[in-house]
């Protein structure tokens, strides 16, 4: 289900690549939309239609509504970076990040309410399928392996994401990145916890759907509610787990700028630049 909203978010799940990617990816990601949908539920002849019709309206709605919001976000974003980040700052950028991610729910939600009251128990099936063969590689990626393999595979990919922005790191700052990762990064068996719960969450849901087929506002209601608790927790528990992962990712934000030089700093700015660039030519087309 996470990556339904790629369609939504792609200015945001995307800044880690190049920006003709960007806007490649954002110009075909309504029939991105509907290859993936497809390949998880085996799209009957009325949801291709229904697709067909609905996926070039909700990107030009997400480009009308959406995108000059995330060009504001990248402006201030590129702002903040003429020095290494306050507090403050990383904590409202992470916030703003996940702002996104929720509004874009309400563009969502009619047509996702339209499109589960579509789906039949085999195609639930094959989503719970789909669901087991991702679990089974992230075991294999990050829970088979030693804790030290998997904690590399992961440190990996933070110094790629760092690098994008900043150019390369020295040894030294690789080191020190190195220790703030082990300082934060959670436990893989608890992330995989969290992703089955959230599985299930879907899965449980979508059946409810299915198996009682309530009214078109009904259904809204239904998936803005288990929405919601995917991004933000619905127990206790949960809560306290979303809001561990925000408090983690604005400290790993910061501290990976108190490491960065002036001339990263402003290779960071000027990658950012760029994006708002590419953005800006989105809107316009």
């Amino acid at each position: 289900m996470r990556k339904l909203f790629l369609f939504f978010l792609i200015p945001f799940t995307l800044l880690l690549n190049s920006c003709s990617s960007l806007q490649l990816a954002y110009n075909q990601s309504d029939f991105l939309l509907k290859w993936w949908l497809g390949s998880y539920i085996d799209s009957t002849a009325s949801q291709k239609a229904f697709l067909d019709q609905a996926a070039p309206k909700l990107l030009n709605k997400h480009r009308v509504n959406e995108l000059p919001q995330v060009q504001a976000k990248l402006i201030k974003l590129r702002s903040l970076f003429d020095r290494p980040i306050r507090f403050e700052d990383a904590k409202s950028i992470t916030l703003e990040s996940r702002a996104v991610f929720e509004s874009s729910i309400f563009i969502l939600l009619d047509d996702a309410a339209t499109l589960a009251l579509l789906l039949n128990p085999n195609q639930l099936s094959n989503i719970e399928k789909a669901f087991k063969k991702a679990n089974s590689q992230y075991q294999s990626d990050y829970l088979t392996p030693s804790s030290q393999v998997s904690f590399e595979k992961r440190f990996d990919k933070l110094v790629e994401r760092t690098e994008f922005f900043s150019g390369d790191l020295s040894k030294t700052q690789k080191i020190q990145l190195q220790s703030i990762a082990s300082q934060f990064f959670f436990d893989n068996s608890i992330i995989y916890q969290n992703r089955l719960r959230k599985q299930a969450d879907i899965l449980s849901t979508l059946n409810l759907i299915i198996q009682t087929k309530p009214s078109h506002p009904a259904t809204k209601e239904i998936l803005k509610t288990l929405f919601l608790g995917l991004i933000n927790g619905r127990t206790p528990d949960q809560k306290d787990y979303e809001q561990l992962r925000i408090e983690n990712s604005t400290l790993v934000l910061l501290k990976i700028t108190e490491l960065l030089n002036d001339q990263q700093l402003k290779k960071v700015q000027s990658k950012i630049k760029s994006l708002e660039v590419d953005v800006n030519s989105l809107i316009g087309s």
